[in-house]
C-alpha cells in the first residue's frame, strides 16, 4: 500500500542507531559558531551527541566552541544548550566511508530581552534520593559512552538502593539498550514512568523501543502521555503522528504533524514526510506534494531525501495530468 512506503524507512533509520556500537569507530569534531560570527563560540555551552534513536552517546561542555567525540557512521543528532544561546537541535549523517567527520553548527545568541524560562516543579520522587543511590547514579553517568556494562551495573545498584529512582531507571534503560538487552530496557523505561508519570524523556525512550518492535498502539499510548505532560513537545508530536498513522488514525496523525509545523522543529523534518504520506493516503495530491518539498527544504541531505525526491517527482507527474 502507498501509505506504508516511507514509514519502514523512517523506522530503519531509527533502528540503525541501535546497531551503531557494532560499527567502526569514527572521530567526530563539532565546531560551534554564533550566527554572523567568524570565530568559534566563546561562551559556556554543553554539546550532547545522540544516536538516531535520540539516545545519548556522549556529552561535553566547553568554552572554546569545539568538542570531540568517538562515534560511528550513522545518522546522529546534536543538542547544544547554554545560558546565553537558544537551544539547538539538529541532525547530521556520518557516511560509512568516513574515518573522521567535522560538523559545523550555527547557534543564536539569546537576546537580553528574552524572558526567563520558567522552572518546572521537581517531581516528588526526586526529593528524597539517598546519597548512596545518587552516588551510584553519578558513577553510572560517568561511564556512559565509555563502558556501558559498567554503567548498567551502577544504575542497577542505584535503583536497588532507591526503588523510586526515576532518573536511574531511565538511564538504566539506555544502558541496557546499549548492551543489547531490549526487554530489560522496556522494563526500565516502564518503571521510570510508573514512578514518575510526568517524565516525558522516559516516555520518549519507551516509545522508541516500542516502535522498534512495531508495537504502534502501545507507542501511541506512551506518546499521548508525553505530550499531555509537554504539549509543545515537537519530538513527541512527530512520533505520535507516526504511531497514529500506523494505527489507522489518519486525521489525528495529520493534526499532530501539522502542530509540529507551528513549533520550532529543527532536526524533525520527518514530520513533513509523515504528513505527506497521510495526505497522500487521502488522495490530497497537491498538499502532499508541498510537504515532500518542504522536507527537502529542511533536510536536503536527510536520510529520507531520496525517497522524498522520488515521491515529489511522482506526485508532480500526477498533478500535471
Amino acid at each position: 500500500m502507498l501509505i506504508r512506503r516511507v514509514l519502514p524507512l523512517l523506522l530503519s533509520l531509527l533502528l540503525s542507531g541501535y546497531m551503531a556500537a557494532q560499527q567502526k569507530t569514527v572521530s567526530l569534531q563539532v565546531m560551534v559558531y554564533a550566527e554572523g560570527e567568524q570565530h568559534p563560540f566563546d561562551g559556556q555551552i554543553t554539546v550532547t551527541l545522540l544516536d538516531s534513536w535520540g539516545l545519548p552517546e556522549g556529552e561535553a561542555s566547553t568554552r572554546e566552541g569545539m568538542v570531540e567525540f568517538m562515534t560511528s557512521a550513522d545518522l546522529h543528532r546534536l543538542k547544544i544548550t547554554g545560558t546565553t544561546i537558544d537551544q539547538y537541535d539538529g541532525d547530521f549523517t556520518i557516511e560509512p566511508s568516513e574515518s573522521s567527520h567535522s560538523e559545523r553548527v550555527t547557534v543564536f545568541r539569546r537576546r537580553l530581552t528574552s524572558a526567563p524560562q520558567p522552572k518546572g516543579t521537581i517531581p516528588a520522587v526526586r526529593l528524597h534520593i539517598p546519597k548512596n543511590a545518587r552516588k551510584e547514579y553519578e558513577k553510572g553517568k560517568s561511564q556512559e559512552g565509555k563502558n556501558w556494562v559498567e554503567s548498567r551495573k551502577h544504575y542497577e545498584n542505584a535503583v536497588a538502593l532507591y526503588p523510586d529512582y526515576d532518573l536511574a531507571y531511565n538511564s538504566l534503560g539506555v544502558a541496557t539498550l546499549r548492551t543489547g538487552d531490549k526487554d530489560a530496557a522496556v522494563r526500565a523505561f516502564s518503571k521510570a514512568v510508573s514512578v514518575n508519570g510526568s517524565f516525558a524523556e522516559a516516555y520518549h525512550n519507551l516509545a522508541r523501543v516500542l516502535m522498534a518492535d512495531k508495537k504502534y498502539p502501545e507507542m501511541e499510548e506512551a506518546l499521548k502521555k508525553a505530550v499531555s505532560v509537554e504539549p509543545l513537545d515537537a519530538w513527541g508530536l512527530t512520533f505520535l503522528a507516526f504511531a497514529e498513522f500506523h494505527t489507522g488514525k489518519t486525521d489525528e496523525a495529520i493534526a499532530h504533524a501539522r502542530k509540529v509545523h507551528t513549533l520550532p522543529h529543527e532536526g524533525l523534518a520527518d514530520a513533513h514526510l509523515i504528513l505527506a504520506q497521510a495526505l497522500e493516503s487521502l488522495h490530497q495530491t497537491e498538499p502532499a506534494l508541498q510537504e515532500y518539498k518542504q522536507y527537502l527544504v529542511e533536510a536536503p541531505n536527510g536520510g529520507n531525501a531520496r525517497f522524498a525526491r522520488q515521491a515529489a517527482a511522482r506526485l508532480s507527474a500526477v498533478a500535471a495530468k
